[in-house]
């Protein structure tokens, strides 16, 4: 039973860490380009600063919500539709922009 348990412990802790050095990769690139589009370097950390502590809040809500779907082809299929026509819309404002 302790083998188990040290092999879960080790797994969750693993986890964690997958998790902070993937936030942790996608605060600094958002930094960077933004710096990038930007050129300043306040603009850019209030922008990153907002979207860490927004997007924190926004993934335990998404977790919450997910939880209460289950696993189902319907939510796969509406979750990937919201991406793509998100997306689209990102890409078609970028894009048309002067």
């Amino acid at each position: 039973m302790a083998a188990i348990d040290a092999l879960l412990h080790c797994l969750r802790s693993r986890l964690v860490a997958k998790t902070l050095t993937w936030r942790t990769i996608g605060v600094a690139t958002l930094f960077a380009l933004s710096l990038a589009l930007t050129g300043s370097p306040v603009v850019s950390g209030t922008l990153t600063l907002a979207y860490h502590l927004i997007n924190t809040l926004l993934y335990y809500v998404h977790e919450r919500a997910w939880e209460g779907l289950g696993a189902s082809l319907k939510a796969v299929a509406a979750s990937t539709t919201a991406f793509a026509a998100f997306t689209l819309v990102l890409a078609w404002l970028a894009l048309s922009a002067p």
